[in-house]
């Protein structure tokens, strides 16, 4: 006989007892390098999460829905002087995809579906 069952519940983008997730993620389909830096306020803390995206990859970042002032930046580090390609200020608390294709002299930046 079972005297003690424990159960557990997986849920894909939420945790049970903490605040849901949201997830930014960057696809790299472009003939450069780009860096993204996702940065955010939770209480009186900032965060600053930054990855390396190279050609053919794609990297995600999480924020709860407790952060504010959501800040994301794309930026082009192939060449040794940085360039920004994209800056945004996060209004909603929704998952988002960034695809960026083009070339080093002229990247392009979209939103495509997540």
């Amino acid at each position: 006989m079972i005297k003690n069952l424990n159960c557990c519940c997986c849920c894909s983008n939420n945790t049970l007892n903490g605040p849901k997730r949201y997830y930014v993620r960057i696809k790299n389909k472009g003939d450069l390098c780009v860096k993204y830096v996702l940065q955010y306020s939770v209480s009186s803390a900032i965060t600053t999460k930054e990855d390396l995206v190279v050609k053919g990859q794609k990297r995600s970042s999480f924020f709860t829905e407790d952060a504010f002032n959501i800040c994301l930046n794309i930026l082009n580090c192939s060449f040794i002087m940085t360039r920004l390609i994209y800056h945004t200020t996060l209004t909603e608390y929704r998952n988002i995809c960034y695809q960026i294709t083009g070339t080093a002299e002229h990247p392009i930046c979209t939103e495509v579906p997540y």
